[in-house]
């Protein structure tokens, strides 16, 4: 019986514009450390772990369309540890090392960027589609899969914020 699960090994990349007076870009990677909010794990900017990790969702083969969330995290608090604003229009990048276990069906990538867990506020949200260059579809080779989405309106951010 082929199995049709998905998974991503370690590195995220976070571009933010943010405070609002100056312009900086930060990278931020997925770690397998259990965060201090439960039941996410950390993102973090010390890079990726020294040996890879496999994140594993349920089986999805003969599921209906829709959106399975394979992991959430988040940063640490005093992380970014900035104030001021994401403009309209901030470009956030997302790269993620996916592949599925079976040939089977279609499978697209989804990346969801947002602050707060307790309190979510959403900065954007954005889906691999065929109609992209290059398409972004999740094959059974482990990948380098980069999505971008932007901010649809300003949003602050102090520094207790978490993303």
């Amino acid at each position: 019986m082929a199995r049709r699960l998905l998974w991503t090994v370690a590195i995220c990349l976070l571009a933010t514009a943010i405070p609002a007076q100056a312009q900086t870009s930060t990278s931020y990677y997925l770690r397998p450390e259990d965060s201090s909010i439960w039941p996410l794990l950390q993102l973090n900017t010390s890079g990726p772990g020294s040996t890879a990790v496999a994140v594993q969702t349920a089986d999805l083969k003969n599921q209906p369309p829709g959106s399975a969330t394979m992991r959430s995290y988040d940063t640490q608090a005093g992380v970014p540890n900035l104030v001021g604003t994401f403009p309209s229009g901030t470009t956030i990048t997302v790269t993620l090392w996916m592949k599925k276990t079976a040939a089977f069906g279609t499978v697209y990538p989804r990346a969801t960027v947002g602050k707060n867990w307790s309190n979510p506020v959403q900065l954007c949200q954005a889906t691999g589609q065929p109609n992209q260059t290059p398409t972004q579809v999740i094959g059974t080779t482990l990948t380098a899969i980069t999505i971008s989405c932007q901010t649809s309106s300003a949003i602050t951010i102090t520094e207790s914020d978490r993303v």
